[in-house]
């Protein structure tokens, strides 16, 4: 996977297409607010982890940090917000391994400010948390790439 994918994935989740020789590229897009664009990234690099998490040994060194550094989507991330969800199963949810969140006390401080549909704390809350990993993600929506810098950008045909 690569930035360039990231880049068509975001375009063709926020509608834009790109396929066209008649397409041109306007504007800017903060992914905060393209929420159908950052959908479209997250579900395809987090099964693009998972794919990678299925082959590495349990215990590896490998598997810990593609744990850290997938990320959650943000269904994953409304699941935080689900009190129906039991201390016991939080290791079994991606958003609660990604947060290091392993009791109940730890998810209400967390979600304390932070509110389930908002799509702000979301990506906050993401960058947050993987911004202290370098990855092809941070670098997509946060970081110094050609990338970053055009990301979700209008077209018209």
């Amino acid at each position: 996977m690569t930035q360039k994918n990231l880049l068509n994935i975001f375009l063709h989740g926020t509608g834009v297409e790109t396929d066209t020789a008649d397409t041109v590229i306007l504007g800017n897009l903060l992914p905060q607010f393209s929420p159908a664009g950052v959908d479209a990234v997250m579900q395809k690099y987090t099964a693009y982890i998972d794919g990678l998490l299925q082959v590495l040994p349990k215990n590896s060194t490998e598997r810990l940090e593609l744990h850290i550094r997938r990320g959650f989507t943000f269904s994953e991330w409304q699941a935080l917000f689900d009190a129906t969800i039991r201390e016991s199963r939080f290791e079994i949810y991606p958003v609660f391994r990604c947060l290091w969140i392993t009791t109940e006390r730890e998810r209400r401080r967390v979600t304390f400010t932070l509110s389930k549909d908002s799509y702000d704390d979301y990506i906050k809350t993401l960058l947050k948390t993987l911004a202290p990993f370098p990855s092809l993600i941070v670098d997509f929506f946060f970081g110094g790439s050609r990338y970053s810098k055009n990301i979700g950008k209008k077209a018209c045909a």
